[in-house]
């Protein structure tokens, strides 16, 4: 379900994102996905499936997810459009057996309608009774309000609540939305901090904090079996990232009608210079 409004112009990123490959993705209807497994440090099965919305042009080149969210913010009834179709195309080819989790924008929540009975985004989740909720890190006080009331009616609604990317590099943590949430996501970037002894006191203390609280520890970004040692003993319950692959499921949307070329310049798709492997952890 998408909301009419004018067509929003979006000016060419720094890293190189253009206005026609952002105009590209909005004129297709789908969007593909990759489910991440989430998996028990303990038993090693998967208790679950994070889904990823994995964005290509009309000629199939991957565009990555995290510079595409930044730019449709531009625009919030864009940004509603795609994070509707993103949830919609995960929920509708995900795996069945074990709770699914979706990343949810607060912006996008309140550009579908807020709190109203009738947001589409809302409905969504209603689709299966083992949906979760990761509510994305904030990076301002404005944000972290909005993903408070977000949470008041995920919680109305019985919805499990994640936060994403705990201690991630650009986040901001609110301590009311972290209070009142089930899953404590630890983003990746501990991994590199493990022998610096601050974080390890700091990152102990939102464990312990956790385990009171009856939260569950998720650790993002685990690549090697050394990273799963390192996860298990901080206090992991379940863990995801590289080191699964194989486990990887991905669906994409057949390809859509090619369009005849833009007159004006496109600008190119520029890929920062990262590893494949950073590539690949891009969320969303």
């Amino acid at each position: 379900m998408t909301r009419a409004g004018p067509r929003p112009r979006f000016a060419a990123s720094p890293e190189g994102l253009a206005d026609a490959v952002i105009a590209d993705i909005l004129s297709q209807p789908s969007v593909g996905a990759e489910y991440q497994p989430l998996v028990d440090v303990v038993t090693g099965q998967i208790a679950g499936y994070e889904a990823l919305s994995r964005f290509r042009t009309r000629m199939g080149e991957p565009v990555p997810p995290d510079r595409v969210f930044k730019a449709l913010h531009q625009s919030l009834p864009a940004l509603y459009d795609i994070e509707f179709r993103a949830k919609r195309d995960q929920i509708a080819h995900a795996p069945t057996g074990v709770p699914l989790f979706v990343n949810l924008d607060p912006d996008a929540f309140v550009a579908g309608g807020g709190d109203s009975p009738d947001n589409p985004l809302m409905a969504l989740l209603s689709l299966r009774n083992d949906i979760g909720v990761e509510i994305i890190e904030n990076s301002s006080v404005a944000d972290s309000r909005l993903s408070l009331a977000m949470l008041r009616h995920l919680r109305v609604l019985g919805v499990r609540v994640a936060l994403d990317d705990i201690g991630g590099g650009e986040s901001l943590l609110s301590f009311a939305v972290l209070a009142g949430i089930d899953d404590m996501k630890i983003a990746r970037d501990w991994l590199d901090r493990r022998d610096d002894p601050v974080a390890q006191r700091l990152l102990s203390a939102l464990a312990g904090f956790g385990r009171d609280t009856g939260k569950r520890l998720i650790f993002e970004g685990i690549e090697t079996e050394a990273d799963l040692a390192w996860a298990r003993s901080q206090g992991a319950d379940l863990v995801q990232g590289f080191l699964y692959r194989p486990q990887f499921i991905t669906w994409q949307p057949e390809p859509a009608p090619a369009q005849p070329p833009h007159r004006r310049g496109t600008g190119p798709i520029v890929r920062s210079r990262r590893s494949e492997l950073a590539w690949t952890h891009e969320r969303r």
